[in-house]
């Protein structure tokens, strides 16, 4: 069986597969997972794809038995063509908040290939009660703290507010199309 995993960052392994500087993010249990899975006797070959906008164009790598395909940033044809040239048996997307997990999911289902949602946290719940117990006074910034925050970007509460809400809200639009989907966490499932 042949998985491709569509994450949401370039995890250390494909940058270094890849010939590219790894970030400062890590790949945390991503990468756990992955060493994981690919030491069971009987794993299924897998493929770990992230858009990344240091990639000029579609760029698929191996290293250790695991491919790592690198995406430029753009638009569903990307998918198209990582899943043309992969010919994977499961789409697995890990996280459901990000534009490039629905668009994958779109890709994917043009071509009839079954796609697992992987939720990593409810973003609906989180964005519910992003502000519990913050005194209303807290919760709203005042016009100089916005242009404050457009020079030097912080984390004012009603951005971040903002932002779990638009997050939330593309979340249930792939979840809403979605058949197969499980999470890591109780809280997940």
């Amino acid at each position: 069986m042949k998985v491709l995993w569509l994450v949401s960052i370039t995890i250390p392994a494909a940058a270094d597969a890849c010939g590219l500087q790894a970030k400062e993010i890590g790949g945390g249990w991503l990468s756990g997972a992955l060493g994981g899975m690919t030491a069971a006797p009987d794993a299924p070959a897998i493929t770990v794809a992230s858009v990344d906008a240091r990639a000029e164009t579609l760029t698929v790598c191996s290293k250790n038995g695991v491919s790592f395909a690198l995406v430029p940033t753009g638009s569903v044809e990307n998918f198209s063509a990582l899943l043309k040239k992969i010919a994977p048996d499961l789409v697995h997307i890990w996280g459901t908040e990000y534009p490039e997990a629905a668009a994958m999911q779109d890709a994917a289902a043009a071509v009839n290939l079954p796609v697992l949602i992987s939720i990593q946290g409810v973003m609906r719940d989180c964005a519910a009660h992003l502000c519990d117990g913050v005194p209303d006074a807290y919760r709203h910034s005042g016009g100089l703290w916005h242009t404050i925050d457009k020079v030097i970007p912080g984390e004012l509460l009603d951005n971040m507010q903002a932002n779990f809400d638009v997050l939330a809200q593309k979340e249930a639009a792939v979840l809403g199309k979605a058949r197969c989907v499980t999470g890591r966490t109780g809280f997940d499932r």
